[in-house]
Order: structure tokens, then C-alpha cells, then sequence
């Protein structure tokens, strides 16, 4: 996870924050959230990259396919697993 964080937060300084491998890793960043049972935090997450993304590289690229995906397995969990 730190390597992750530590990652993101390079790509953010050195590429910016709408260049695709930057959305790349905060996606990760979601996922593993997600994956730690924070589905909470990792909702918003998920939200942010989609948003950027379809405006960035559009609604039927791969990350961005990949992206929804995750958010509707998140947003399809009961409220209290969430």
C-alpha cells in the first residue's frame, strides 16, 4: 500500500494530475482501498478517476471500462458492507 501511495503521489508531482498513468495509480489506490474493506473511501475514489477519465480518454477506453467496473462492484454492496 505505501508503495502505492508513495507512487501516486510521484505521478501526481511529475506527470500531473490528468496524464492516464497518474489516473492509473489512483485507480489502483481505489482498488486496493477497496480491497482492504474501505469501500467507503474507495467510492469517492472510484468517482473522482471515472469522472477524469471519460473526459480525458472518453467513456469506452479500457481504464475507464475497467474503472466503472470496479465502482459498480463497490456501489453493489449492501449499505452496511460498505
Amino acid at each position: 500500500m505505501l508503495w502505492t501511495v508513495i507512487g501516486s503521489v510521484a505521478g501526481t508531482l511529475v506527470l500531473g494530475d490528468e496524464h492516464p498513468a497518474t489516473l492509473a495509480a489512483r485507480d489502483n489506490l481505489a482498488r486496493v482501498t477497496g480491497l482492504q474493506g474501505r469501500h467507503r473511501e474507495a467510492e469517492p475514489m472510484f468517482r473522482e478517476v471515472l469522472a477524469e477519465q471519460e473526459k480525458l480518454l472518453g467513456g469506452q477506453h479500457p481504464d475507464t471500462v475497467r474503472t466503472r467496473a470496479r465502482l459498480e462492484r463497490i456501489t453493489a454492496r449492501p449499505r452496511a458492507a460498505r
